[in-house]
């Protein structure tokens, strides 16, 4: 049966309907490779220069405070409403909201729930991000009411903002209905916030910055590599006894077209069958993504991240051969029927096989597909979401690409080789069965975990074993390095320690032989008046200065203290220069603190300013927001050459 479409016949549909599926594929790795490369033209351009204003320009890095979380606020029925917009990449803590008010009794706020963050150094907490409302409910109001509101929130990007303290009037009208009189004020500058109109005035981004947010974006949050990750896992989806069946229905369209069969008609064929699948797939990840969205704070609770680790480990049993997973024989002999009675030279019929084909072998993917899941639901991108199991299902299907073009000459022969594939992605299910719930448990004991798997990894894929081809020595040296990993984390557990990223921590700097373990000498100040001393002795003794602020909440200021401090590189350069570390701890937030941070001008933490012999601030080399060690050690060059 022919159909057509505006003159057109069923194969010239069909042929225009590949070629847009292969455009949009084009399409989209163009602007990717654009987007990196344009991206890494202007990083070149920057460190190329030999301005130091240019080399380390920070002032359009991060957003003023009340631009970041854009506070507004109603009253409804005895309540007190109070809104934040937040940018994006930005958010705000759960458990720094707190509210105060004079000239009226408040009762307890009704603060929704977060999404659920592990934090390295806090543990977990909760967040949130593009939006939140608080709702306080209050009576018995006087003339004239004040409501004080405490909030503070962080950058993805490494900066933590001071506590903020803003302050809302009220006066009481003869109804006896509160009045809003001025909007919110600061607490220490006493500045008006701009109105929520105001500000969405002053966020409208125009359409070519629009464009190029999307490819910085997509830079710096790693976008390129996570498809390629993707595409990555479904190449190795491929080559487990999960997607064999594949092979002979592809292999079955192909053989369908007789002998005569041209090479473009078994690619076009196998191109049809492949795109089914991948599009498939991407609808399933759009899917879970938009329910994602809504459901993310609830898949980071500890009850759920706890029942997620045993469906991991259950599955890994699968991998392991324990069990085994599949549709009910039934529903997948009247699926496999179905296929089966498609006719194979037909594009809508392969590409019906396609999506069947996918039904059927996707129960035997559950475990990496449900990790696969889980890591889009928690993101809620759809557009992620899309994406990353349409590469996802490029990737497995490639090589039945190639194995159709070839008309079945490269079928791959079942053996051994497939059973080490299946195991490889059972210790992954293990390894991300730990990972989810390694801040549920002492550090030191996740370490042991993490080492237990590695030596039984390491075993199971042969490192005890002696090797009788190229392959197994090459799978032999990858067990060896999983063997030496074990080990690592072994001694780390054994010393204490509980950072699976640093697990010799001490141990590497000298310390278990006695050394002293590198790190910047900070001389602690408190107030305006130890400070201007300190710099006065400075000064007259040639000294520079550097200063940093600290504080307990915030997190990039203990991975400075961590990564960039202890750097040998960094203590060196500071050492050479004999420059005078001066450190400031506003955890407090008091008075003192703010008026400090006011007359310093710092927005944020971490913060570090540079004073030179003569006392005077390098304004353009102050960093706000945390910096790698090497980062770090460009710029202190920058300033001590």
């Amino acid at each position: 049966m022919k159909i057509t479409l505006i003159g057109l016949n069923e194969k010239q549909v069909i042929n225009k309907m590949i070629n847009i599926i292969k455009l949009t594929f084009v399409i989209f790795l163009t602007l990717t490779f654009q987007s990196l490369a344009v991206i890494q033209a202007e990083e070149s351009v920057i460190i190329a220069s030999a301005t130091k204003v240019i080399l380390f320009e920070e002032d359009d890095k991060f957003l003023h405070v009340d631009e970041a979380f854009v506070i507004s606020s109603d009253l409804l029925d005895g309540e007190f409403i109070i809104r934040w917009k937040i940018a994006e990449n930005y958010y705000l803590y759960k458990h720094r909201f707190s509210f105060s008010a004079a000239g009226v009794d408040l009762s307890e706020a009704y603060i929704p729930d977060g999404i659920k963050k592990v934090d390295e150094y806090f543990g977990a907490v909760e967040v949130y991000y593009k939006h939140v409302e608080v709702s306080i409910p209050y009576k018995n109001p006087q003339s004239r009411v004040v409501l004080t509101v405490n909030y503070q929130g962080c950058a993805d990007a490494g900066l933590c903002y001071t506590p903020a303290t803003r302050h809302l009037e009220f006066e009481l009208q003869a109804n006896g209905q509160l009045k809003q009189i001025s909007g919110f004020v600061s607490k220490i500058t006493g500045f008006a916030i701009p109105n929520q109109q105001d500000q969405k005035q002053k966020t409208v981004v125009p359409a070519s910055e629009k464009s190029s947010s999307v490819s910085k974006k997509i830079a710096s949050e790693g976008m390129f590599w996570t498809l390629l990750g993707f595409f990555g896992a479904g190449l190795l989806l491929t080559f487990t006894p999960c997607v064999l069946p594949m092979i002979p229905i592809l292999s079955s369209i192909i053989a369908g077209q007789g002998k005569g069969i041209t090479t473009g008609k078994a690619f076009r064929l196998s191109l049809v069958y492949v795109q089914a699948m991948a599009i498939t797939y991407a609808i399933l990840g759009i899917l879970v993504a938009k329910a994602g969205s809504s459901l993310s704070g609830y898949l980071q609770s500890p009850l759920i991240l706890g029942v997620v680790a045993v469906v991991f480990i259950l599955l890994s049993l699968s991998m392991f051969g324990l069990f085994e997973l599949k549709l009910p024989g039934f529903i997948q002999n009247r699926v496999q029927g179905i296929s089966e009675k498609q006719t194979g030279g037909n594009y809508i019929g392969v590409a019906i096989m396609g999506v069947i084909s996918t039904l059927i072998v996707s129960p035997c993917t559950t475990a990496p597909l449900t990790a696969a899941l889980l890591i889009i639901a928690n993101s809620g991108d759809v557009w992620l979401g899309g994406w990353s199991l349409y590469f996802l299902g490029v990737g497995m299907g490639i090589p039945l690409l190639i194995i159709g073009v070839s008309q079945g000459r490269l079928v791959p022969k079942v053996g051994p080789w497939m059973v080490k594939i299946k195991q490889l992605f059972g210790f992954v299910m293990l390894g991300m069965a730990l990972y989810i719930t390694g801040y549920l448990m002492p550090g030191s004991l996740a370490l042991f975990l993490w080492a237990g798997l590695f030596i039984i990894a390491a075993s199971v894929f042969g490192a005890f074993e002696s090797a009788t081809s190229t392959s197994q020595a090459v799978i032999k040296g990858f067990a060896i390095i999983l063997f030496l990993m074990g080990l690592v984390y072994l001694v780390g557990a054994a010393m204490g320690n509980e950072r699976p990223s640093r697990p010799l921590a001490g141990l590497m700097t000298g310390q278990g032989a006695g050394n002293k373990v590198p790190h910047l000498a900070f001389k602690n100040f408190s107030n305006l008046a130890e400070l201007n001393k300190n710099l006065a002795q400075a000064k007259q003794a040639g000294r520079p200065v550097m200063i940093d602020f600290f504080a307990e909440w915030c997190v990039a200021c203990y991975e400075f203290e961590d990564y960039t401090f202890s750097n040998a590189a960094v203590v060196n350069i500071i050492d050479i220069n004999n420059v005078l570390l001066l450190q400031a701890d506003v955890t407090a937030n008091n008075e003192q603190d703010l008026a400090l941070l006011k007359q310093l001008k710092v927005t944020g933490l971490p913060t570090i300013i540079f004073i030179n012999q003569a006392g005077e601030e390098l304004v353009e080399m102050r960093t706000t927001g945390f910096e790698d060690a090497e980062t770090f050690a460009k710029r202190l060059t920058q300033v001590y050459q």
